[in-house]
């Protein structure tokens, strides 16, 4: 018996550590000029009335990188065997040790040491990209209208960093949030590859309600990740992903997405409540504004124990949340307001869990990854892939400060747009698709991993013997991740009679099937290529974009050996016809899409094939609603106006609902085209003035899509009611007669300085043709003198 794969532990490339780095500097205030608004104000935050841009008008995000610390930082590594501090140790300066996190003194290696090609690499090629990514993937509601202004404040992580003084001066040119660079070692004893974090936001906005927004941060970048490839390397469009991956993570958690930047974003049933306290950092709860908070807990109960999670209740992040999982809204959530639970928590979605592992490194920063595993805002990534998935651009919409694009390329695109174009019709292709728990239902989030939905392919496995299997999607080649403790898992992470047995504790323990960091079929990593070699010459095997994992026994050669998971390009001819490539030519899989197995002259053993539905039929389309336009944009309150909805999948033969500004329309008629004909109802009769608000669409079965802040009822002016002055002048009595009388008080002395001025004008004008004409009579005069004279 042969043994012909050797696979190495399973990915674990980088486990973030945002919340722990990021604790050593509190952010400093550093106010900003927005376009529309006046000069920036030397308050806590903005009260600058502004005309809000329209969704067409909102500019691309400018993010921009500062990268002369990479050339000048004296914790960077310039040569091998110099001596660099890594955090703040004390004065004893210790040596970095095998075990050591932060705090020690480091000897630099030869991977510590940027070449100048690799300098410009990542600040020419790879920093550009994602600068560029971002401004395709996020438009900005409030842009800096002129140089963004930073402040002479300490900042900088792992170690402060010297903030170039041209920039304190003259502040940056066409930037919303401006990023310093470094490429300092990071400790041995630490997973991650990258760290960062804003050390300056702006003040916020009090009408409407906007939080303080990062403008200012560092990111450092371990220095093997990039002198660990060559230049050929990042010629490949996945070696470049996988570099950029890891750039927007960090960026992405610079730009807002940690905890204590969750926890100030809109409320989410009333995201104009102003949250901001006057003269302090700290917010009014949401519950004042009759709200739940963004951030709260959410109780679950697995294997009849009851826990608390911390979730994510926004809006936008929970639709995208339900549309994912396929997670309709029940009756009773259809008519909350809040589209709670309640009770119900197990058929429905309340709030997505936040990560709960990792200490105060990785918990609360990140998506929990039992819910999101392998995307790309999870703590610790265990996949090559990382997919972006629509959850997490769901959550900068949230935030109040950006509108997503959610049909943003690949980021690897933006390097190369060639590497993405589709070969069938020339467009562009979709960004990797994120699958995990891809219509899997509400109970998918809010049940147990050993429950029926987890027991599809994949997901939950119970194998203790480190058996290779394909992973989720077939990409990867990978084994269970289930093991054996020393000690019982707590009662609610229990799947096994064996109270100690389960998988890792950053999935809540459930065992899944996890990636090789050697085996994934979509390119050929270099750091590999001896193994990949490999299992081509043996096994046939090829990697690619087109390749996917399949069981094989194949071997070139007369040895027999066992049946294992190989990479092998694949081609749908249709529906339900299936070829595989091996021996340099395409081999039919079964008849009529059943599967079945290839054989290959010459060759001992068998390549199986899947049935071919599973990877040459669509997945199921969910027909989840997805508005597009509303036209007109504004109408009466009283109700009457007829609204046109774009989109698709608007309409269901079942039952289709809207709701304007949370009213019910009052007719609601499908077109021919997909658009659907709406009548507004009435608003509540306690309207006044203009309301900007929601328009939703939702399904007799649950599904929903709402446009946010599409549509405005425009209502009867407020009408003001006299003070009672029954009880005698009070100081809210005094003050509430010298806000109605301002107005006019001011209006009175705009009018008396207005005709100040052009009294002074009128006389200065007087004066001016007065002296005009004396002059001239005293010229008439010399002139007469003169004639009279000559005579």
């Amino acid at each position: 018996m042969l043994l012909l794969c050797a696979h190495v532990a399973l990915v674990s490339s980088h486990e973030c550590a945002h919340d722990l780095i990021t604790a050593e500097h509190e952010p400093h205030l550093s106010p900003q000029q927005y376009a529309g608004e006046g000069r920036p104000r030397a308050m806590l935050f903005g009260h600058a009335p502004h005309r809000a841009l329209s969704s067409s008008e909102l500019p691309a995000v400018r993010i921009t990188f500062n990268t002369e610390l990479m050339y000048t930082d004296s914790r960077t590594c310039f040569e091998v065997g110099s001596r660099v501090q890594i955090g703040s140790p004390p004065a004893s300066l210790p040596p970095c040790q095998n075990t050591s996190t932060t705090n020690c003194v480091y000897t630099c290696t030869a991977l510590d040491v940027l070449s100048a090609e690799d300098q410009s690499l990542l600040a020419d090629k790879l920093l550009p990209a994602t600068s560029a990514w971002f401004g395709a993937a996020l438009r900005i509601r409030r842009p800096v209208s002129r140089k963004l202004r930073i402040q002479d404040y300490p900042c900088g992580f792992g170690g402060n960093i010297e903030i170039p003084q041209h920039v304190i001066s003259k502040g940056v040119a066409d930037s919303d949030l401006h990023i310093f660079v470094t490429t300092r070692p990071i400790a041995p004893g630490s997973k991650a590859l990258a760290f960062a974090g804003h050390c300056q936001e702006d003040g916020g906005l009090t009408d409407p309600y906007s939080p303080r927004r990062p403008i200012m941060g560092h990111m450092n970048i371990k220095p093997l990740v990039i002198t660990n490839y060559s230049a050929a390397d990042f010629l490949r469009p996945k070696a470049v992903d996988r570099a950029l991956k890891l750039l927007l993570h960090e960026v992405m958690h610079v730009a807002g997405f940690t905890s204590k930047k969750m926890e100030q974003f809109p409320c989410p049933e009333d995201p104009s409540f102003n949250r901001h306290i006057e003269g302090s950092f700290d917010l009014h709860s949401c519950n004042k504004g009759g709200s739940r908070d963004p951030v709260g807990p959410l109780e679950r109960t697995v294997n009849g124990y009851q826990y608390t999670v911390t979730a994510l209740r926004t809006p936008k992040v929970l639709q995208k949340a339900r549309r994912h999982y396929n997670c309709a809204d029940t009756v009773a959530q259809q008519g909350d307001a809040a589209h709670g639970c309640g009770s119900n928590a197990v058929s429905c979605i309340d709030g997505l869990p936040l990560e709960d592992y990792g200490g105060e490194g990785t918990a609360q920063s990140h998506w929990e990854k039992r819910i999101l595993y392998s995307e790309l805002m999870s703590g610790t990534v265990d996949s090559n892939l990382s997919p972006i998935s629509d959850i997490t651009l769901a959550l900068f919409e949230d935030s109040g400060w950006f509108l997503p694009d959610y049909k943003v390329g690949s980021p690897e695109c933006f390097v190369d747009p060639s590497w993405c174009v589709d070969e069938d019709d020339g467009g562009r292709q979709p960004r990797l698709r994120f699958l995990w728990g891809a219509g899997k239902g509400c109970s998918f989030v809010t049940g147990s991993c050993a429950g029926p939905v987890w027991r599809a392919p994949g997901y939950f496995c119970e194998d203790f013997s480190g058996t290779a299997a394909c992973t989720l999607g077939r990409r990867e080649v990978g084994r269970c991740t289930a093991r054996t403790y020393t000690t019982a898992l707590p009662p609610q992470f229990r799947y096994f009679d064996e109270p100690t047995r389960g998988g890792l504790a950053a999935e809540d323990y459930c065992p899944v099937w996890g990636a090789f960091s050697n085996y994934d079929c979509t390119w050929e990593q270099p750091e590999h290529d001896a193994f990949i070699r490999k299992t081509e010459r043996d096994r046939g095997e090829k990697r690619g974009d087109d390749s996917r994992c399949f069981f094989t026994s194949l071997y070139n050669g007369t040895g027999v050996v066992d049946e294992s998971p190989g990479c092998y390009p694949h081609r749908c001819l249709s529906q339900t016809r299936l070829q595989l490539f091996v021996a340099e030519r395409w081999h039919a899989c079964g008849e009529g899409g059943e599967g079945g197995s290839i054989r290959v002259p010459g060759w001992t053993g068998a390549l199986r094939c899947p049935p071919a539905t599973e990877l040459c039929v669509e997945a199921e389309d969910l027909r989840w609603p997805d508005i597009a336009s509303v036209e007109p944009s504004s109408g009466l309150a009283g109700g009457g106006t007829l609204i046109t909805i774009a989109g698709t999948h608007l309409f269901s033969e079942d039952g289709t609902y809207v709701f304007v500004c949370g009213v019910n329309a009052t007719s609601v008629e499908a077109t021919t085209d997909g658009k659907l004909l709406v009548t507004t109802g009435a608003a509540s009769d306690d309207l006044q003035g203009n309301a900007t608000c929601h328009v939703r669409v939702s399904h007799v079965e649950g599904r929903y899509d709402t446009m946010y802040g599409a549509f405005v009822y425009i209502g009867p002016e407020p009408e003001q009611q006299p003070i009672d002055l029954s009880g005698g002048w009070t100081l809210d009595k005094a003050l509430s007669l010298t806000m109605r009388l301002w107005p006019y008080l001011m209006s009175g002395v705009v009018a008396l300085t207005f005709a100040h001025w052009m009294y002074v004008v009128f006389s200065e004008l007087m004066v001016q043709r007065y002296m005009e004409q004396a002059h001239a009579r005293a010229q008439c005069e010399r002139d007469s003198r003169v004639s009279t004279t000559s005579r």
